[in-house]
């Protein structure tokens, strides 16, 4: 007798997501006997049914090749169960002959029992079993296209097909027994598979608990690559299934994958953050150049805000757009500057648009004294260093004009030498160092040679070192003038000589729009070689020449109400008591004994001029007109007997 196999009607009740380990892979082959049983074995005396396709409902299944039950994914060529009625472990036209004998014997009122018997020698099949058998299409009858069927599976066997059509994988859990609709993996090779509700391997794209799935060629399912399809990429994640919608962190890069599971490009705000993703779809890390700015991101491809410390360096980038700063930027604790050949935040001394600068550590640009180190700064409100004399809440301090740094001890520069104590503070008059006693101008400068200093002569050593006084009649006003030193003198009386006795008739203040209408002037008309003789004698002369006499009318309402330094340096024009008011605040500035004097040039005629105390004896500085009246009255230091003793004759 022949034994006829049939396609097995597997339980449905092994339908669980299940992932177990497997062993082994076995070559296709046909099933022999014993191949797939239960655990629970069924007699077949009254069956008379091929053991090796016994089922047992609620049994678990597996296969057996002989030394024991399979585990791993494997392969069997039942071709029987494609139309093998025979048996002859061929596909071919004898089985098609064979099922058109059955479905004939079917179709003509016979029940399917006997037409297998009939049809393939008496051979015993129940009538449920006998029916689906020779369904080879699967169409729920047995016809003629069973037979075709047959034809066609027995043409593409004889070509070689590598897997001929009746092949059929599996997969086995580690203990060898097989799951319905499950995934299960293969510990050996490391694949996972999926398995259909006959057990068998799911191949192809398939979709399950709402989840994409995608195998290859032989029922493996891709986990964790890329695959390609028709509009790009891919990525199948651990368990198998299609990542959507989700960041990716991969060896090969961070991505994210849309709704349909494809990686974006460029700029994205995501939940975990801001990411420049490249056309590949990886997000870019360390440094970015996009959108004419520069970016940073971390390994994980987030873009960083605020400030970072990269690579020993302190950056800063912007909350709302992530862009590096460079340049100045103002924050709530003050203004800092980023490099903008790098985007480093500047630290210590810099020099910002050729203006040299300090900054802490912290970024913040400083202002006024700043000690670093062992050295003090200077800087101003607006933050640029200040170097030379300096004088800092009434204290002045020398900051060498190179480094910037404060000066100590004795500093030598190219207008003279000074000395400064341990505070830095510069010695201003008489100064007793080590037991010598030296004399320092307002300017800090050590004198040398004969100084006229609070109406006397002293002598001083090449060193700077006090020698003797010296008798005033020994020097000339010129060199008393070019050797004068003493601190600006902030006020002056005007004496009213009018009057008998003389009283003060006003005083006259030097006050800052004066102080920069002169340093104006000085910065125009001065030379560096010039000495302080002929800086005010350029300034008498100029008054005399430059300036209009301002006679009643227009010419004198413009500038009454105005100082007199404005008058006569912007308006150039004045009366007697504008040019030598102007005149007198000039010499103030230079902190000579200067006064004015209200008095008379002829009986009735009311005038104003300047006198110096110099050298104990006192000089007039008059400054009179030069214009279509004539040259009215000037002297340059004259000599005259007294406070207020000048006479006026003419010109």
């Amino acid at each position: 007798m022949i034994h006829h196999p049939l396609r097995r009607a597997l339980p449905a009740a092994v339908a669980a997501l299940t992932i177990c380990a497997v062993t082994s892979a076995l070559p296709a082959k046909p099933l022999a006997a014993a191949d797939l049983v239960t655990d629970d074995r069924v007699d077949v005396a009254d069956t008379k049914l091929p053991e090796e396709l016994l089922t047992h409902e609620g049994s678990a299944i597996y296969y057996d090749d002989g030394d024991g039950k399979v585990t791993g994914f494997f392969s069997l060529s039942p071709n029987f169960l494609l139309g093998d009625v025979n048996g002859d472990s061929l596909v071919n036209a004898s089985d098609a002959s064979l099922v058109l004998v059955a479905s004939t014997l079917m179709g003509t009122g016979t029940d399917a029992e006997t037409a297998w018997r009939m049809a393939f020698d008496g051979v015993y099949m129940p009538e449920e079993l006998a029916a689906r058998f020779g369904d080879t299409d699967g169409n729920g009858s047995v016809d003629a296209a069973d037979a075709s069927d047959i034809l066609v599976n027995s043409v593409e066997t004889g070509v070689g097909n590598a897997r001929p059509i009746g092949t059929v994988d599996y997969c086995a859990d580690s203990q060898g027994y097989l799951h319905a609709s499950a995934f299960v993996l293969d510990s050996t090779s490391g694949k996972l598979y999926h398995t259909n509700a006959d057990y068998t391997v799911t191949t192809g794209a398939f979709t399950y608990a709402g989840s994409s799935y995608l195998t290859d060629a032989d029922g493996a399912l891709y986990t964790e690559t890329w695959v390609d399809d028709a509009d790009g990429r891919v990525y199948y994640g651990e368990d198998g299934a299609k990542v959507t919608n989700a960041l990716l962190r991969l060896d090969d890069g961070v991505f994210y994958v849309d709704a349909d599971g494809h990686p974006l490009t460029g700029r994205q705000s995501l939940a975990e953050g801001e990411f420049i993703f490249g056309d590949d779809g990886a997000a870019m890390t360390g440094w970015i150049n996009a959108d004419n700015a520069v970016y940073y991101a971390r390994e994980d491809g987030a873009l960083v805000r605020s400030f970072q410390q990269i690579d020993g360096a302190t950056y800063y980038f912007f909350n709302d757009s992530y862009r590096m700063a460079k340049g100045w930027v103002n924050m709530a604790q003050g203004k800092l500057y980023f490099l903008p050949s790098s985007g480093a935040m500047a630290t210590g001394l810099c020099t910002v648009d050729g203006t040299v600068r300090y900054f802490a550590a912290d970024g913040v640009m400083q202002t006024g004294l700043v000690t670093d180190g062992e050295n003090t700064y200077l800087f101003d409100g607006d933050g640029a260093q200040l170097t030379g004399m300096q004088n800092v809440d009434g204290r002045d301090y020398y900051f060498d004009p190179e480094t910037g740094a404060m000066a100590t001890g004795w500093v030598t520069s190219e207008d003279g030498t000074r000395y400064c104590g341990q505070d830095g503070e510069v010695c201003i008059g008489w100064t007793d160092i080590g037991g010598t006693m030296y004399y320092f101008r307002s300017t800090g400068v050590m004198v040398t040679g004969d100084v006229p200093i609070d109406g006397k002569i002293y002598r001083f050593g090449d060193d700077g070192a006090f020698q003797t006084e010296v008798l005033v009649s020994n020097m000339s006003v010129k060199d008393q003038i070019n050797t004068y030193s003493a601190p600006m003198k902030m006020s002056m009386p005007v004496h009213n000589v009018q009057k008998d006795p003389m009283t003060l008739d006003f005083t006259l203040y030097l006050r800052d729009e004066d102080i920069a209408n002169i340093e104006a002037f000085a910065a125009e008309h001065f030379t560096d070689d010039m000495t302080l003789y002929d800086k005010l004698y350029t300034i008498h002369q100029w008054i005399h020449y430059e300036n209009e006499y301002a006679y009643a009318g227009p010419k004198w309402n413009e500038i009454c109400d105005l100082t007199y330094t404005d008058a006569i340096f912007n308006h150039k024009k004045g009366q007697c008591v504008q040019y030598n008011g102007a005149m007198a605040l000039f010499l103030a500035y230079y902190g000579f004994d200067v006064y004015m004097v209200r008095g008379w040039t002829n009986p009735g005629v009311q005038h104003y001029w300047t006198e110096v105390n110099l050298g104990g004896k006192v000089y007039v500085v008059e400054c009179g007109n030069s214009g279509k009246n004539g040259d009215w009255w000037q002297s340059f230091f004259k000599e005259i007997d007294g406070l207020g003793q000048a006479y006026y004759t003419g010109k």
